[in-house]
């Protein structure tokens, strides 16, 4: 009898240790598959697709701040002083530059000899202005793409024409 108990007490720890282990491999390998399972939905796997779509990410990436410049309209671009340039027979050209200054209301003030009022306009890449009074001279042109430079043609209201160009103070 002293037999079996001695064999029942080598026994015994047998069977409480093999259980655990079993559970333990279970546990691992269950926590392995979930890793597995968790990787192919991070990178966009749709072998899964029972598991839930609202659930957090796995990887976390901070926000992209993602700032535009302002778009400035043709207008604004047009405001403030330039450096004015003409000659009535598109060759030989004034060397000291004039003053042009468009203003905000759509009017210029021109500095040269008694000066003049006028309105202008500008539509994408081409201005349009004229003078108030006097000979009323007619200027069109179009600007380059930074808007720092603008040339054109111009007619007056005897039929006189010319060349001019302006330049971004």
């Amino acid at each position: 009898m002293t037999e079996q108990l001695t064999e029942q007490k080598k026994a015994t720890p047998w069977k409480i240790i093999i259980p655990i282990a079993i559970v333990l491999v279970m546990c691992c390998l269950c926590l392995a598959v979930a890793g597995v399972l968790a990787y192919i939905r991070s990178q966009g796997g749709e072998l899964f697709s029972l598991l839930p779509l609202d659930a957090p990410p796995l990887v976390t990436e901070a926000p992209v701040a993602v700032t535009e410049a302002p778009v400035l309209s043709s207008d604004s671009q047009v405001l403030g002083d330039w450096d004015f340039y003409y000659s009535w027979s598109c060759s030989t050209y004034n060397t000291t530059p004039a003053s042009l200054t468009f203003y905000p209301d759509h009017t210029f003030f021109y500095d040269e000899y008694s000066g003049g009022y006028g309105t202008w306009s500008v539509e994408g890449d081409a201005i349009d202005f004229i003078f108030d009074e006097g000979r009323r001279v007619h200027y069109i042109g179009n600007f380059n793409p930074a808007f720092d430079y603008v040339d054109g043609t111009f007619v007056d209201n005897t039929d006189g024409t010319g060349c001019w160009y302006a330049s971004r103070r």
